[in-house]
């Protein structure tokens, strides 16, 4: 297939029908050492010097090119045409020129292929009627060479299109037969591919992007509506989401209070956002103050010694200390009390401050949405009655963050009241990485930005709960690195936020509107694919197509062919194993339990390579069966499917010890000391499976296969009912099959019939190699009866003797209440830890 470019054409424009035909046979029939290029147009100031016409736009309908053959062009005529007074005539009478037309081009393209800095060099042309025929009929001179012992043409029509490509490649032979093309090689048409089909990228750089963006932070028509109000009220709480400006008023109000002669008291919860607000206000009589700095100064006035504060202190002697300072009249007085980020202060810490400023100036900024799990918090209302106003002034228009960004937000934390952006679409202003080497990304990712020519002090680098370890010269590319708890209130043109933990939502939420000009982030595969994921995590799964991404790596990290669907049976030449899996929703349903596990007894049984039976998805544990055929089979052992670094590839891990790191097996490379004809196993897995649905004779008389396929038979009640009383069935041990065995023999009698354990054991003998332990058999046959007696299902006559009874009554909730048993269960089982040193290998 030929090298298209556009490779999703063919380009749309006035041809119709004749330039699309043309498209999909040169596409087809050509050879992928063929590039073809559809629709080439251009500039044509060469036109007119080749020329000496006006000039006009140049095109070429089909440009060709080949590294031996050299270049051709194609001028395509859609319709039916004839010749007619040395010129072609189309069916409504339009005269046309195309032989004039395409020479004009091809002259041209030469021309503007030098001009740009290419090679010089000559194009061959040819005219195509996909829609005329002109078998047998004369041609005009400039289409057809007559001088060499049989006539060339340079025309396609009709009929050549079945057999297009030997048609292309004969006149591009008759080019450079006689000297005007020549054989250009492959670098050469990537150079003027480059010359004439750039590839590039003409959006601003970011450099720009960040001083067109910085309007956005200056004051708007509406926040200084805002402004204006705030200063006409003594008392005031301002509330608005992320970006909407809430700092940027608090600091024009302090600002305005202090011109005025008055001292104001600045407060915040986040040390950084205090530190860049002295920044902002430096030179003014502003006292800007954590309010635990605050606390701080009580207690040095109080005389109270401050030991280093733990927990207790920040919550409760803190808190006191400043209570106390305050009634005591120790601070100096103050004209005015500003409050930032007020929804993170406890209702009695704002209660002490505004009765400490109730009749001075109080303005009170929050987010209700801005609380971290761990704060405590204010609500609006509660603020309201504190500070003694009726209403709130909202801020509406987010104007700092860019459009993506603010609907992310506005998508995971839907507000009471309208919001809305006025800033236009910018995709790639919002950047989600989902990788599996997050630590890798954020460097490349510093790395990238500094050669973009981004400075540090345009970067801040925000973290959940892990501090990432950069090369010592990354840190000289970011002016901020501080964790995303303490980024409230913050913000800078580009904010990087670095996941390799999983973090709740609102802190993460909080993280991205941080950003003025663009945010990247960069979560940590693992994170998306343990189970429990917040509302944020699956609303980005779900927008991103994750999952279906997640299966693609698995299948070739695997290197699956699959077996059977029912069940689904897979066998991995990577692994050199079988794969057998289900769903979460089949992980817990009995009779999916119990119909797994004697398909696991029955490969054990008569594979020669290991079986891995698991739910199939990242970080899942996988329950690893050894064959029966190599010694030391009786031990199993689990592994973990988790993201290999080195592999690059989902792979095998085990646990060495609890004190030992994960051990990577395919690093190991291991290879199966057996040796497995696959066809012929795989062969017969589906003959087996095919017989069980069929009803039909197994390949092989097994125990696990023949008691399956009795159980298949039964009525679904039956079926349900055995299921639910073999759970947790162990498909190598004698017992669990016995009772299975049992359970199906009672029922396939009829109610009321009376049977002796000798005869069920007589039964029993006839399974494939029973009868080697007979001692066995008959002990668990003894046991099994006296479990199925115990549930009601069999009615005790005398020693050894037994009526088959009624089956117990069914309840609809059985199943939903065995499969919850079934999940408690589960959960408490250690899945992890396995000595790799027993894995039969």
């Amino acid at each position: 297939m030929a090298r298209m470019i556009p490779s999703q054409g063919p380009k749309s424009n006035d041809s119709y029908r004749a330039e699309p035909t043309m498209y999909q046979a040169l596409k087809e029939q050509l050879p992928d050492t063929f590039t073809v290029i559809h629709s080439l147009p251009w500039l044509t100031s060469t036109v007119k010097m080749a020329f000496q016409g006006p000039a006009i736009t140049g095109e070429i309908d089909f440009l060709i090119l080949h590294p031996d053959l050299g270049i051709l062009a194609i001028e395509a005529k859609g319709g039916v045409v004839r010749y007619d007074e040395g010129q072609f005539v189309l069916r409504d009478g339009t005269r046309i020129d195309p032989i004039y037309q395409v020479r004009k081009n091809v002259h041209s393209l030469s021309r503007l292929i030098f001009a740009r800095g290419g090679p010089a060099l000559r194009v061959g042309y040819a005219l195509a009627f996909p829609e005329s025929s002109m078998q047998g009929k004369l041609l005009p001179p400039a289409l057809q060479d007559m001088t060499d012992s049989h006539a060339e043409t340079i025309c396609i029509d009709y009929h050549d299109l079945p057999a297009i490509r030997e048609r292309i490649e004969a006149i591009m032979a008759f080019w450079k037969r006689h000297g005007v093309t020549w054989g250009i090689g492959a670098s050469t048409i990537e150079e003027v591919v480059k010359l004439i089909c750039p590839v590039e990228d003409y959006s601003l750089p970011w450099q720009e992007r960040i001083k067109r963006d910085s309007q956005w932070l200056l004051l708007t028509k509406n926040q200084a509506k805002l402004s204006e109000r705030i200063a006409q009220k003594q008392h005031a709480v301002l509330t608005g989401r992320s970006g909407t400006g809430k700092t940027l008023l608090a600091n024009i109000r302090a600002h305005a209070l202090a011109s005025q002669g008055k001292r104001v008291l600045y407060l915040m919860y986040n040390s950084q956002l205090a530190a860049t607000t002295r920044q902002h206000l430096a030179g003014t009589d502003v006292q800007i103050e954590t309010f635990h700095s605050l606390c701080r100064k009580a207690c040095t006035l109080l005389n109270m010694p401050i030991d280093p504060p733990d927990q207790t202190w920040f919550q409760e002697g803190g808190p006191t200390a400043l209570r106390e300072a305050i009634r005591a009249g120790l601070f100096p007085d103050m004209g005015a009390l500003i409050i930032d980020e007020a929804q993170v202060f406890a209702p009695e810490w704002l209660a002490d401050l505004c009765g400490w400023f109730r009749e001075q100036s109080i303005l009170l900024c929050c987010d209700e949405t801005q609380v971290f799990s761990y704060e405590k918090h204010t609500k609006l209302q509660q603020m309201l009655q504190i500070v003694g106003v009726t209403n709130p002034l909202i801020l509406t228009e987010n104007v700092r963050s860019p459009r993506a960004i603010f609907e992310r937000l506005e998508t995971a934390l839907p507000a009471d009241y309208t919001q809305f952006s006025p800033r236009s679409e910018d995709p790639d202003a919002f950047v989600e990485l989902t990788v599996h080497n997050p630590l890798t990304v954020l460097q490349q990712t510093i790395q990238q930005l500094h050669d973009d020519g981004i400075p540090p002090e345009d970067i801040m680098l925000l973290y959940a709960s892990e501090k990432p370890q950069l090369e010592p010269h990354l840190y000289l590319m970011v002016d901020t690195i501080t964790s995303i708890f303490r980024s409230r209130g913050l913000e800078a043109p580009v904010v990087i936020v670095w996941l390799s933990t999983r973090a709740d939502d609102i802190p993460l939420l909080c993280a991205f509107s941080r950003a003025t000009s663009r945010c990247i982030v960069i979560y940590n595969i693992a994170t998306f694919l343990q189970p429990g994921l917040s509302p944020l995590y699956q609303q980005i799964i779900s927008e991103r197509g994750f999952q279906a991404a997640i299966d693609d790596r698995y299948s070739k990290s695997l290197e699956a062919q699959k077996i059977l669907s029912t069940p689904q049976l897979y066998w991995s030449s990577r692994w050199q194993g079988w794969i057998l899996t289900y769903s979460q929703e089949e992980k817990h349903r009995a009779s999916k339990t119990l119909e797994r596990d004697l398909w696991i007894a029955y490969i054990k049984a008569t594979a020669s390579h290991p079986l891995y039976v698991g739910i199939l998805s990242a970080y899942s544990t996988l329950h690893v069966y050894t064959p029966a055929q190599i010694p030391g089979n009786d031990v199993d052992a689990r592994i973990s499917f988790q993201w290999c670094e080195k592999e690059e590839q989902w792979s095998r891990f085990a646990w060495r010890s609890r004190k030992s790191p994960q051990l990577c097996l395919d690093c190991l490379k291991l290879e199966f000391e057996q040796t497995e004809n696959f066809s012929e196993t795989a062969t017969l897995y589906i003959q087996t499976a095919r017989a069980l649905q069929m009803g039909k004779p197994l390949p092989i008389a097994s125990i696990p296969v023949l008691l399956l396929q009795k159980w298949m038979q039964l009525t679904p009640r039956e079926n349900f009912f055995i299921a639910c009383h073999t759970h947790n069935l162990e498909p190598t041990e004698v017992y669990p099959l016995c009772k299975l065995f049992v359970g199906l023999t009672i029922a396939a009698k009829a109610v009321g019939d009376i049977f002796t354990t000798e005869e069920i054991f007589q039964e029993a003998l006839r399974l494939p190699g029973a009868s080697a332990k007979a001692r066995e058999w008959n002990k668990y046959v003894k046991l099994a009866l006296s479990k199925w007696r115990d549930i009601t299902w069999l009615e005790q006559l005398e020693k050894g003797k037994y009526r088959r009874a009624v089956l117990p009554p069914f309840n609809p909730d059985q199943q939903q209440m065995w499969e919850e048993k079934q999940k408690r269960e589960a959960g408490k089982t250690n899945s992890n830890e396995i000595d790799v040193n027993k894995i039969s290998f």
